[in-house]
C-alpha cells in the first residue's frame, strides 16, 4: 500500500516521510498521543505496532510508532488502517494520560 493512502486514510495529521522500510513505515502523528499508551488500545482493536521511542538512543519522539505490512494483503493492511484509527479516537477521549508530556 502506498504511505500516503495510509496517510489520507487515518487523518491529516498523519505525516509519512518518504522513506519507507521493506517491512514497515515510519509513521509520526502530529496529535501529541504519546505511542506508548495508544499501543493498548491498538491491540484491543486487533492491531499492533512498535512503538518509535524503543528506536531512538536519547530524547526519544513519544508521537512516532512503527507498524509492520510484510505478512499481509492490502486488504488486510486497510482493514489495520482502520483499526488504528479507531484506537486513536478511543485514546484521544481519555483524560489527559495519553498526551505527551
Amino acid at each position: 500500500m502506498p504511505p500516503m493512502v495510509a496517510a489520507c486514510t487515518l487523518s491529516e495529521a498523519v505525516l509519512v516521510p518518504g522513506e519507507m522500510a521493506a517491512q514497515g513505515l515510519w509513521v509520526r502523528l502530529g496529535n501529541d498521543i504519546d505511542m506508548s499508551h495508544l499501543l493498548p488500545f491498538a491491540v484491543e482493536e486487533g492491531v499492533a505496532f512498535v512503538p518509535g521511542s524503543a528506536f531512538y538512543s536519547h530524547d526519544p519522539d513519544q508521537t512516532t510508532l512503527r507498524p509492520s505490512f510484510v505478512t499481509n494483503s492490502p486488504h488486510v493492511i486497510a482493514k489495520g488502517i482502520q483499526r488504528l484509527s479507531r484506537a486513536i479516537k478511543t485514546c484521544s477521549r481519555q483524560p489527559g494520560q495519553a498526551i505527551v508530556q
